[in-house]
C-alpha cells in the first residue's frame, strides 16, 4: 500500500500520525489517552513511522535525519508498549 501513495500523501499521513500523540493528551483522561495511543495512533505508527516510509520522507527532504531517528525511536517505544499491553491482557 505505501508503495502506491504519493510522497505528498505519505507526508500528510505521517504528520497526522504524529498529531494523534500530541501534548494535548497530557491533560486527557486515561480512556482518551488509551484510545488515541492504542487505536488511532497505532495504525499510523505501523505504517507511516515504518523505516521505509521514514526513508522516503527523508529522501524527499520532508524530514531530516534527526526527525527520522526520533520517529523511529517513537515507533519502537509504542510497539513495545503494545506488546506489554497484550501480555497484560492475556494474564487477566
Amino acid at each position: 500500500m505505501i508503495e502506491n501513495i504519493s510522497i505528498e500523501k505519505l507526508n500528510e499521513l505521517y504528520v497526522d500520525t504524529i498529531r494523534k500523540c500530541g501534548m494535548y493528551l497530557l491533560s486527557s483522561d486515561d480512556w482518551v489517552i488509551e484510545y488515541n495511543i492504542f487505536e488511532e495512533f497505532d495504525t499510523g505508527v505501523v505504517s507511516f513511522l515504518h523505516s521505509d516510509s521514514l526513508q522516503k520522507l527523508n529522501d524527499a527532504a520532508l524530514i531530516n535525519d534527526e526527525i527520522m531517528h526520533k520517529s523511529s525511536t517513537l515507533r519502537n517505544k509504542v510497539l513495545e508498549l503494545q506488546r506489554k499491553r497484550q501480555i497484560l491482557h492475556t494474564w487477566k
